[in-house]
């Protein structure tokens, strides 16, 4: 099925000769940066849906890449401990991706993070296991999104 035009189209002789000037100046090399990150990386958000009571959570994965970063936003205030996050491909703790998330100062949008080094390897139809502690008290969601590079 084709494209529907819903306005005029450039030849692509204008687009590789604007492409290739946008490159050249400092904002076309920051959009083709960010161009090429998203091409090569995907999003996954998951949820725990307690983060204050001791589980395991696993996430699908439908292509293969690098976990390269972790982030967490927290959907309420937890007490009377940090919770403790980690994550795991397969048995195998990732390496540098665990998060501890304060309960000191927590609140609705607590937004916590860490980057992988090492064991970040996921694969087609394989899944990330997200394990909580269980430390802290409160029944709370809690967002995880992971960003994977093919």
């Amino acid at each position: 099925m084709g494209l529907i035009p819903c306005f005029s189209h450039p030849t692509l002789d204008t687009f590789n000769n604007d492409l290739e000037e946008g490159i050249a100046s400092e904002r076309g090399l920051f959009f083709w940066r960010n161009l090429m990150q998203t091409l090569n990386s995907y999003f996954v958000t998951a949820e725990i849906e307690d983060v204050s009571t001791a589980s395991s959570t696993f996430v699908p994965i439908a292509d293969s890449g690098d976990i390269v970063y972790i982030v967490t936003a927290l959907q309420g205030a937890i007490t009377s401990a940090d919770a403790a996050i980690t994550f795991e491909i397969g048995g195998t703790a990732i390496t540098g991706g665990a998060i501890t998330v304060a309960n000191s100062g927590s609140a609705a949008g607590t937004v916590d993070s860490a980057t992988p080094t090492a064991a970040n390897r996921v694969e087609r139809g394989g899944t990330i296991e997200m394990i909580t502690d269980g430390a802290s008290s409160g029944t709370k969601k809690l967002l995880v999104t992971f960003e994977i590079r093919r």
